[in-house]
């Protein structure tokens, strides 16, 4: 897995190059002194524009030691019940994504972003996965990340949310569908007053 790391070649000019790592083994085995006849590795591998999870599960399967294994190579899927129940299973796949600074919804945010932070605001990469992946990297509809914190602390145990950008953050939310549809000229869905 490190030399496939090492031999990863898309490199996008924001994201950077994707990744892979082992994040699991597990083997099963009918008691503690049996030897398994097999076992099951995770691999994550984080994706960069221009790579698609076709390309990266081929990484995989062509591998020297897998092949050597005859190892079975596929994609994970999530397939748990919903609070009611339903199923609906689908393949754990997280493309990247960007929105490009010309389009309607990065300019939007832009100019909410503006009013009311009163500054320009800091355009970056996300650290980690979000939502993101589905709106935009599976469904193509347009997205935007945007929020109070310190990114480096989500999803831990120091996740927080400083009083001091939770203010501007509900602020932003609330208008930037107003600014939204203003600057993409959609303004069909407008309520009216009588």
């Amino acid at each position: 897995m490190t030399r496939m790391h090492a031999d990863l070649r898309v490199d996008h000019e924001m994201l950077g190059r994707g990744s892979a790592a082992v994040t699991g083994i597990s083997a099963d085995s009918p008691s503690f002194t049996a030897i398994p006849d097999g076992c099951t590795i995770r691999v994550d591998r984080r994706l960069t524009i221009g790579e698609t999870a076709q390309s990266a599960l081929d990484e995989v399967k062509t591998l020297p030691e897998v092949q050597a294994a005859g190892a079975e190579v596929r994609f994970l899927e999530y397939a748990e019940p919903s609070w009611r129940g339903l199923k609906y299973p689908t393949q754990k796949i997280f493309p990247a994504w960007e929105t490009p600074e010309e389009s309607r919804i990065f300019q939007a945010t832009q100019i909410t972003a503006r009013g009311v932070l009163g500054r320009e605001p800091r355009l970056h990469r996300s650290a980690f996965s979000s939502h993101g992946c589905v709106t935009s990297g599976l469904r193509d509809i347009p997205t935007i990340g945007f929020g109070p914190a310190n990114e480096k602390d989500s999803h831990t145990v120091n996740d927080q949310i400083s009083l001091a950008q939770l203010q501007p953050a509900m602020a932003f939310y609330s208008l930037f569908p107003q600014v939204y549809e203003r600057y993409t000229g959609n303004e069909s869905h407008s309520r009216t007053s009588d």
